[in-house]
C-alpha cells in the first residue's frame, strides 16, 4: 500500500466539509460565540468551563471527531512542515480560534483505550465529552467503563463531576523525612505540604524534587 501523501490528506479533508457541511457550518458558529463570550466576560467563560456548560457542550459532530481521525493520521505520516500546514488549511476553515478544540479532537483520535472497537457502544458521541474523557489515565478509564460512570448516555457536565470527585479521593503523595533521636532513627511519611509547612516553621525550605528530605 504506497503511502497517503500531503494531497491525499488536503482531499480527503475537503470531501469532509463538503459531505458535513452543515454540521461544520454550526460547529464554526459555535466557536465564533464561544470566543466571543471569552473576549467579553472572561471569568463568566471560566465558570462555564469549570462547570462544563459551554456552548460546544455535547454536540455530536461526527464529521468533526472524523477530521480529527484524519488529522491523527496525517501526523503519523507527514513531515513537521506538511502536518503544520494542513492543519493550518483546517483553521482556515474552521477559524483560528478553533485550534483548540480542533487540537482535542486530534486527542480523542490518538486515544487508544477510546480507539478500541468493544469500547465504542459505550462511549456518548459528544465530541466535548470525549474530551474530557481523553483526558483521563488508562486506569481511570478503566474502572469508569467497568462501573459505568461512562456510558453512551453520560455528558459532559457527568464526566467532569465523576474526574473532579475522583481527584478529590486521591491520597497525597508521600514523602520521607528521617530524622535522628539520639543514637536512633525514626521515619514519618507524610505529605509534602505537611513537611513543607514543618520546614518553613523551622526557617528552612524544601529544595529538592526527590522524595526525600533529610533533616
Amino acid at each position: 500500500m504506497n503511502k497517503r501523501t500531503f494531497d491525499d490528506f488536503k482531499e480527503d479533508i475537503a470531501t469532509l466539509f463538503s459531505t458535513h457541511e452543515e454540521e461544520f457550518k454550526k460547529l464554526r458558529a459555535q466557536i465564533d460565540a464561544e470566543e466571543a463570550e471569552k473576549k467579553i466576560n472572561k471569568d463568566k467563560r471560566a465558570s462555564k468551563e469549570k462547570a462544563g456548560t459551554n456552548v460546544t457542550d455535547n454536540d455530536t459532530n461526527e464529521g468533526f471527531l472524523e477530521l480529527g481521525t484524519k488529522l491523527a493520521e496525517a501526523d503519523k505520516v507527514l513531515n513537521t512542515e506538511e502536518f503544520k500546514k494542513l492543519k493550518n488549511s483546517v483553521l482556515g476553515q474552521l477559524g483560528k480560534s478553533g485550534a483548540s478544540s480542533l487540537n482535542k479532537v486530534i486527542k480523542i483520535a490518538k486515544h487508544s483505550q477510546l480507539q478500541k472497537p468493544e469500547h465504542r457502544s459505550k462511549l456518548p458521541a459528544g465530541w466535548g465529552t470525549l474530551a474530557i474523557i481523553s483526558t483521563l489515565k488508562e486506569c481511570e478509564f478503566d474502572v469508569f467503563i467497568a462501573d459505568n460512570t461512562i456510558t453512551s448516555e453520560t455528558s459532559r457536565i457527568d464526566i467532569i463531576a465523576k474526574v473532579n470527585a475522583a481527584k478529590g479521593k486521591q491520597k497525597p503523595r508521600l514523602y520521607t523525612i528521617r530524622i535522628d533521636k539520639n543514637k536512633g532513627e525514626e521515619i514519618n511519611l507524610l505529605p509534602v505540604d505537611k513537611i513543607e509547612m514543618m520546614l518553613k516553621d523551622a526557617g528552612w525550605e524544601l529544595v529538592t524534587p526527590k522524595a526525600k528530605a533529610l533533616i
